[in-house]
């Protein structure tokens, strides 16, 4: 599981403004990684602005990290530890060293939302981020490459060789 989203932010012309002005200083980092590796340059920037917070979070601040992406232990650059949140099987809790709260998943009894803490990727700059994220989607989530649609490229990101791209099973209807 490589993302949990830091925020959700409904439709108000704040919000707006907020998505303008990422764009206005991300676009052409992600026109160029989007372009360059053969990913959805649309659905990379609707993930960034839900995981990064319009780029505000913690995460993206502190660790140049706009995709929530975690280090794994194949992992050898610098790492970033916060707490986050996941959406697991109820019946997973006891495979968590350090659970800090537990809260019932609002629509699937069967889930639930924890936050632990984690270790996530940080780069020196966004751009070594922006690339970490496509060489992230061409490793783990090949489908997506080259893939012609928005449906077909979140298609890709359920399906990864080591899972889905994000616990959340509202992550699309979060990032559409």
């Amino acid at each position: 599981n490589c993302l949990a989203a830091e925020t959700t932010v409904p439709d108000s012309p704040e919000r707006d403004q907020k998505i303008a002005q990422f764009i206005s200083t991300y676009e052409s980092l992600f026109t160029q990684v989007a372009e360059q590796n053969g990913l959805n340059k649309d659905i990379m920037l609707a993930q960034a602005i839900l995981e990064s917070g319009f780029g505000t979070s913690e995460l993206a601040q502190h660790a140049n990290n706009f995709f929530g992406m975690k280090a794994n232990q194949d992992w050898t650059g610098l790492t970033y530890t916060k707490n986050t949140q996941e959406v697991i099987p109820r019946t997973d809790l006891d495979q968590y060293d350090e659970i800090l709260d537990v809260q019932d998943y609002p629509s699937d009894p069967l889930l639930v939302t924890v936050t632990i803490p984690a270790v996530f990727m940080a780069f020196t700059t966004p751009e070594e981020g922006f690339d970490a994220y496509a060489r992230t989607i061409i490793d783990r989530f090949p489908l997506a490459v080259g893939a012609g649609s928005d449906s077909t490229y979140l298609a890709a990101l359920r399906n990864g060789t080591f899972g889905a791209y994000a616990t959340d099973p509202s992550y699309e209807t979060k990032i559409l």
